[in-house]
C-alpha cells in the first residue's frame, strides 16, 4: 500500500510547492500536476489535502464512510488500487490505439461517484472526460464534489447514451459493471457502446474470476452452485448478490465471467489484451476493440 508519508518527502513537497505557485495563473489540473506522480495526486485528494489555491481547485474529498460505501476502501488503500488500475488502463489504451493517452476522449460508463475521473484529471482536461451512470445519486455526487468532466444520467438498459451529437470516445472504461449485470444487460450495454467507440478506440472492462464465489459472504450451497455454473457455462449470475434482498431489479446482482465466454459471446468486440491488478486480483481487466 502507498505510504501516506510520501507527502512529507522533500522532493514531493517541492513539486507541490511549485504547483501551488503555478496555480496563481493556471487552473487546469492536468497542467498544474503534470510532473507530480499519480499516487501523490491521489494522496493529495484523499489523504493530505493541500491548503491554498491547489486545495480549492482539487475535487472535494468525500467522507471516509462515503468512500467505503462506493469502493469498499478509503484513503491510501483506495489510492493504491485506483492508481495501479489507471496506469494499466492508460498504458494499454495508448499502445493499442496508437494515440497518446493525454489526447484521448474518455468515457467512464458506470462512473459511480467519479473515482476514476478524479484520478484521470491528472492527465486529461475536463473537456476530455465524460461519465455516465444510471443512478441520479452518482451524478449528484460528481456535481457536488466538482469532479472535472461532464457527468450525465443514463438508462441501465441503454438504446443510446447521453453523449454529445456525433461524439466518439478513444477510451471507454467499464469498471465493476459487468461484475453485476446478467447476460441480457451485458449484451445490451456492449451493443450500445459500439456506437460510441472511435475507430481504433479501446474498451476496458473488468470481469470476476470464479474465485469470487469462494468468499465468506456466500453459503456453501451457493458457493458450489455458482462455481459449477461458472466452470461449465463460463458465466454465473446471482440476483441480488450481497445486497441481501431479492426485490432488486433482476438484472443486478453478482456476476463472474470467464475469458472463453467473452471471446465467444461478446459479439462485435475482439479481446486484444488482459491484465490483473495486484491490488485487486479477483478481477481481470479486459481490453477490447471493435471487430
Amino acid at each position: 500500500m502507498i505510504d501516506p508519508n510520501l507527502l512529507n518527502d522533500g522532493d514531493i513537497r517541492g513539486l507541490v510547492a511549485r504547483a501551488e505557485e503555478a496555480a496563481k495563473h493556471e487552473s487546469r489540473l492536468n497542467i498544474l500536476f503534470q510532473d507530480i506522480p499519480l499516487e501523490v495526486y491521489g494522496l493529495l485528494q484523499f489523504v493530505g489535502r493541500p491548503a491554498g489555491r491547489l486545495g480549492e481547485l482539487l475535487p472535494r474529498t468525500p467522507a471516509e464512510a462515503e468512500q467505503i460505501k462506493w469502493t469498499g476502501t478509503h484513503g491510501s488503500q483506495m489510492v493504491t488500487v485506483a492508481s495501479g488500475y489507471i496506469k494499466s488502463l492508460l498504458a494499454h489504451a495508448s499502445f493499442l490505439s496508437g494515440k497518446p493517452a493525454t489526447e484521448m476522449m474518455f468515457l467512464d460508463h458506470g462512473c459511480g461517484w467519479g473515482r476514476i475521473p478524479r484520478f484521470l484529471s491528472r492527465f486529461l482536461a475536463a473537456e476530455q472526460i465524460y461519465g455516465f451512470d444510471p443512478m441520479a445519486e452518482s451524478i449528484a455526487i460528481c456535481a457536488r464534489d466538482k469532479v472535472p468532466g461532464t457527468f450525465r444520467q443514463c438508462d441501465p438498459y441503454p438504446d443510446s447514451l447521453p453523449a454529445d451529437p456525433g461524439q466518439k470516445f478513444d477510451l471507454i472504461n467499464v469498471f465493476s459493471v459487468f461484475t453485476h449485470l446478467n447476460e441480457a444487460y451485458q449484451f445490451k450495454v456492449l451493443e450500445t457502446l459500439r456506437d460510441y467507440i472511435a475507430p481504433k478506440g479501446v474498451l476496458a472492462a473488468t470481469i470476476r474470476r470464479d474465485i469470487f464465489w469462494q468468499g465468506p459472504r456466500f453459503d456453501a450451497a451457493t458457493r458450489e452452485t455458482m462455481i459449477r455454473k461458472h466452470r461449465s457455462e463460463g458465466f454465473a449470475h446471482l440476483v441480488g448478490g450481497n445486497l441481501g434482498t431479492k426485490d432488486k431489479s433482476a438484472f443486478f446482482g453478482e456476476t463472474s465471467t470467464s475469458i472463453a465466454y467473452v471471446r465467444d459471446r461478446w459479439k462485435g468486440w475482439t479481446l486484444v489484451a488482459t491484465d490483473i491488478s495486484v491490488a485487486q486480483p479477483g478481477q481481470i481487466v479486459l481490453f477490447l476493440q471493435r471487430s
